[in-house]
């Protein structure tokens, strides 16, 4: 499986995390989940909800964010656009896809 984050998808993930430490010293439990959400899409991409046909977004545990990522037809690449808020800016991501 070939996992792949878009750069501004990085610089979210690494600003939450830096965030969520800053101010509520969770910033190693979100790094967690994000890291454990990441290897369940990657082992079955297919099992999440669609948004729109190709691509799908999953809600985060214990945490206001969401991932929206891509998966290749055949599963064997997934690739990540955005870490979004799920109060903050919606959709700001779609211009990314």
């Amino acid at each position: 499986m070939i996992v792949e984050f878009e750069d501004a998808a990085l610089l979210e993930i690494q600003g939450a995390i830096a965030y969520s430490e800053g101010q509520f010293g969770l910033g190693e439990a979100l790094s967690r989940v994000i890291q454990n959400v990441v290897r369940m899409i990657a082992n079955d991409p297919f099992r999440f909800r669609e948004y729109k046909p190709g691509i799908r977004i999953v809600q985060l545990p214990r945490f206001p964010f969401y991932l929206v990522f891509s998966a290749s037809e055949n599963g064997q690449t997934v690739r990540f656009f955005a870490l979004g808020h799920t109060s903050r800016r919606p959709g700001y991501w779609k211009s990314r896809i």
